[in-house]
């Protein structure tokens, strides 16, 4: 992880003389920032794991364990070798336990195709609900009660079609306040709320349209176009994620180069981007981030601290971890791992899935193969001292 952040840094320090040519534009560097020993509250041993998710109380993780079953083949599909089969995995964080399988692999392989997936996991009380996938284009969605220890309904509900009921929402709302544009063009587009506030954004990204960003009220359907002219250039950005917190707004985009990907982070006041069309002045967060394809989830906040996986296209355990305050962007980092999977609980306790690395030269070589084989769990009190 550190060879990375340091060969990423000095290649956008290079290249951020392109931005700094704009007057309204402050380069940044994302800081590193290591989670010191006596912060590791819990290590333990676990293997192939993945999708963790806090009780409310966080005295206990749920997550999707992955086991490889050999399955010749499923209906007309023929498999040259095993293929992953999730399980549903209980996880009491004390000094002495083990993973406590609820829901196994042998039950999970009936809905399997490519594999069975379990993702989409939520507490409810002392239920846990949960997704499997079936690799393809059909997803079963099962209950599980602690109390009972069993499934509430072994056949589950098929939600392979079923829209999620707040993203439907925001579609409908933004549809109205665009209705210039087809329904194609408001499907394939970029929608999110910001949460604490009546806004949300939104960005066109389909061929033959511009690509601009938008501020959009639902209440009132008021839209202000996001000017960010001094940092794209000319040249189109995807974007992937807002934050607004404390007043700052911050979109993550990518850009594609010529010959790779590369994600930033850009960051102004709300209040300037609501005072167009005075153009807003930016800070751009490159240096300290790599190149290369990510996808973006929002771990929510731990302690009002944002938090962001910047989930690697390239390889299960070649993430990041990122803090996204209004004044500082850090990567949070442990020493001699290499990050796979993270959750964070709003009291600040972080959980992170990582591989144990015993040499760089060995993270080099085996990156893209490397599954996780430990399990941190690290104090809120790490979590208070970052930048807000």
């Amino acid at each position: 992880m550190f060879i990375r952040w340091s060969i990423a840094c000095g290649f956008s320090l290079f290249f951020g003389f392109y931005s700094s040519a704009y007057a309204d534009v402050a380069l940044d560097s994302v800081s590193a920032v290591v989670v010191p020993p006596a912060q590791v509250e819990l290590a333990l041993p676990i293997l192939g794991s993945r999708n963790f998710v806090f009780s409310a109380d966080a005295s206990s993780l749920v997550f999707a364990r992955s086991r490889m079953v050999d399955i010749k083949q499923i209906g007309d599909v023929v498999h040259d070798g095993p293929i992953a089969i999730d399980e549903l995995t209980l996880l009491k964080l004390t000094a002495k336990t083990t993973a406590q399988t609820l829901v196994s692999a042998d039950f999970t392989k009936q809905f399997a195709v490519y594999g069975a997936y379990i993702g989409g996991i939520a507490w409810h009380g002392d239920n846990i609900q949960f997704v499997v996938s079936n690799g393809d284009d059909a997803s079963t969605e099962l209950t599980y009660s602690l109390p009972e220890q069993r499934l509430v309904d072994e056949k589950g509900r098929d939600v392979s079609e079923e829209p999620d009921a707040l993203t439907e929402a925001l579609r409908q709302s933004i549809q109205s306040c665009f209705a210039e544009f087809p329904d194609t063009v408001i499907y394939g587009g970029f929608r999110q709320h910001l949460p604490g506030s009546d806004y949300a954004i939104f960005q066109v990204q389909a061929q033959d349209y511009p690509n601009d960003i938008w501020l959009v009220n639902k209440a009132t359907c008021h839209r202000t176009r996001i000017n960010v002219d001094a940092l794209t250039a000319n040249k189109p950005i995807r974007l992937l994620h807002a934050i607004l917190s404390q007043g700052t707004l911050s979109l993550v985009v990518r850009r594609s180069m010529p010959q790779f990907e590369k994600t930033l982070i850009w960051q102004t006041p709300l209040r300037q981007v609501l005072a167009n069309p005075v153009p807003p002045v930016w800070r751009e967060w490159r240096a300290g981030i790599p190149r290369g394809g990510f996808d973006v989830r929002s771990l929510g906040s731990a302690l009002s601290h944002p938090l962001l996986l910047l989930e690697s296209r390239h390889g299960d355990c070649d993430d990041l971890l990122l803090s996204v305050g209004s004044s500082r962007v850090e990567h949070i980092q442990v020493d001699g791992y290499a990050l796979c999977d993270a959750t964070a609980h709003p009291d600040g306790k972080l959980a992170l899935s990582m591989y144990r690395y015993k040499s760089l030269s060995e993270l080099k070589e085996h990156l893209n193969k490397l599954q996780a084989n430990q399990l941190l769990q690290i104090s809120a009190q790490f979590t208070q001292s970052l930048a807000n």
